[in-house]
């Protein structure tokens, strides 16, 4: 059922509307609302069942919360869920909650602050706990030694082009092959692996250092790992 998907998608469109709304005036907030409405990106994230849709429905919703003067501690704790939320769906959101915990402690009292951090916190913990009393390893999310590996190895190009089925297995496997099964070991051990290959290859690392902030800036999009045809 993509229902509810498809609601979510409409629920961002309509809070990316009246942020728009509160910052540029009615037009600018119907142009904006219509615009993510009809991203292809967005739609296919969102129709796919994929995390990305609702991850950007909650940051929407943190912004919208502390868009508003006066930003009350009441406020404050719910954008503090959401962004907690948002962060257990996809990790990365952690650095918007920083950010906004950060601009918050700057131009607001601290009490505000102190709110949205403390909601963030209640929301995130008990991931966080289970995680340490099933593998012992603090994360929020699997694979985060291999995924460094894959983003920062010089032998390879930093793009995500390992396959299921093929390089992804073989990789995968690797740790289990050097006698590695708890999961936090595995972390390590491919943390370990990048700094080892960085160290005996730091030339080739400064050269993917720049390819990739080339692509950060550049229009060519990275290969979609989610595709049907990439896998």
């Amino acid at each position: 059922n993509v229902s509810n998907p498809r609601l979510v998608g409409a629920v961002t469109s309509v809070m990316i509307a009246a942020l728009a709304r509160e910052w540029h005036g009615v037009r600018a907030g119907v142009i904006a609302g219509l615009v993510y409405a009809l991203y292809g990106p967005a739609v296919y994230v969102e129709t796919a069942l994929l995390s990305e849709g609702l991850l950007l429905c909650l940051l929407t919703l943190s912004m919208l919360l502390l868009c508003r003067e006066p930003i009350t501690g009441r406020r404050s704790a719910l954008a503090g869920a959401a962004l907690g939320l948002a962060t257990l769906v996809r990790p990365t959101a952690i650095v918007f909650a920083l950010a906004f915990g950060v601009w918050l402690l700057v131009r607001r009292p601290r009490a505000v602050a102190l709110a949205l951090a403390a909601t963030f916190f209640i929301t995130v913990t008990p991931a966080v706990a289970t995680n340490w009393v099933v593998s012992g390893n603090l994360s929020l999310q699997g694979y985060g030694g291999m995924n460094v590996y894959i983003g920062n190895s010089p032998l390879h190009d930093g793009r995500p082009t390992f396959r299921l089925g093929a390089g992804w297995d073989a990789l995968n496997a690797d740790a289990l092959r050097a006698g590695i099964v708890d999961p936090a070991a595995q972390d390590r051990y491919y943390l370990a692996k990048t700094a080892s290959e960085i160290r005996q290859h730091p030339a080739a690392f400064v050269k993917l250092l720049g390819a990739k902030l080339l692509w950060l800036v550049q229009s060519e999009e990275v290969r979609d790992s989610h595709s049907f045809y990439f896998f």
